[in-house]
C-alpha cells in the first residue's frame, strides 16, 4: 500500500473510532516504561501529556525523575526505581497521578525505599490503586512485571490490548503544539512505524526532497 496513502486512510479510521474510556494523564517527572504488559520506545511517549485507555483494568511502569538538592547545596537528577501500579479508572473521565514534591536527597531515599504515589479521578475522589517497587535492572524489567503478576494473580486481569505503535496514537501532545499538529505527528508517527524498511526509506527521501514545499491550505468551495 502506498505509504501516504495509508496515513490518510489511517486518520479516517482513528476520526472513526468511540470515544475511549479514560485519560490518564502524564506529568513530565514521569517516564513511562510499560503499559499493559507491552514494552514503549523512549521516543514513543516524548512529549504526551495523556493516554487514553480502554475501560477495564490497567498496569504501568515508570521512573520518576525529580531534581533533588544534595549536601554541599549541590542539585542532581533524582532517578526512582521501577514502580508498578495497577489500578481499574471505572467511569473516570480523567485520571491523575498524585505525586510528591521531592526536594532533599532524604525524601528522595525514603520514596525509593517506599513509593508513595496515588491517583485521582477528574473530581479529585482517589482510585483504587495498587503500587510497589519492582527491583530489577532495565533489561529485567519486563521478566520482573510478569514476575510480579504470576505472584498476586494479576495475569488474567491485565491483557496487553495494544501494541505500542497503537499505545503512540492514543497519546496526546503536550500544550505546547496545537491539537492540529498533535494529531497529525501522532498519525505520521504510527504509519511510519507500520512500513516496512524500504517504504521507510523512500518515505524520508520524499520528505527530505519536499521538505520546503509550501504548504497550500485546502480550499473550500
Amino acid at each position: 500500500m502506498n505509504f501516504l496513502r495509508a496515513i490518510v486512510i489511517g486518520i479516517s479510521l482513528v476520526i472513526g473510532f468511540p470515544a475511549l474510556a479514560t485519560s490518564l494523564q502524564l506529568p513530565e517527572e514521569l517516564e513511562l516504561l510499560i503499559v499493559d504488559g507491552k514494552a514503549l520506545g523512549g521516543s514513543l511517549l516524548r512529549g504526551a501529556a495523556s493516554l487514553e485507555l480502554e475501560k477495564g483494568h490497567h498496569q504501568v511502569v515508570f521512573t520518576l525523575k525529580q531534581r533533588v538538592s544534595a549536601p554541599g547545596d549541590k542539585q542532581h537528577l533524582y532517578t526512582s526505581p521501577f514502580i508498578i501500579i495497577t489500578f481499574d479508572p471505572l467511569n473516570a473521565a480523567r485520571v491523575k497521578f498524585e505525586l510528591p514534591a521531592l526536594t532533599t536527597q532524604k525524601e528522595a531515599e525514603k520514596f525509593s525505599r517506599q513509593p508513595s504515589v496515588k491517583l485521582v479521578d477528574h473530581r479529585g475522589t482517589p482510585v483504587q490503586a495498587t503500587v510497589a517497587r519492582l527491583d530489577t535492572d532495565r533489561q529485567g524489567l519486563m521478566q520482573a512485571v510478569n514476575n510480579y503478576n504470576r505472584r498476586h494473580g494479576l495475569e488474567s486481569l491485565i491483557h496487553p490490548q495494544s501494541t505500542p505503535q497503537d499505545i503512540a496514537s492514543s497519546v496526546a501532545a503536550r500544550k505546547s503544539q496545537s491539537p492540529a499538529e498533535s494529531q497529525t505527528e501522532q498519525m505520521l508517527r504510527f504509519w511510519f512505524l507500520q512500513a516496512d524498511t524500504p517504504t521507510r526509506t523512500r518515505f524520508m527521501r520524499w520528505a527530505e526532497h519536499h521538505q520546503s514545499d509550501e504548504i497550500t491550505p485546502p480550499s473550500h468551495k
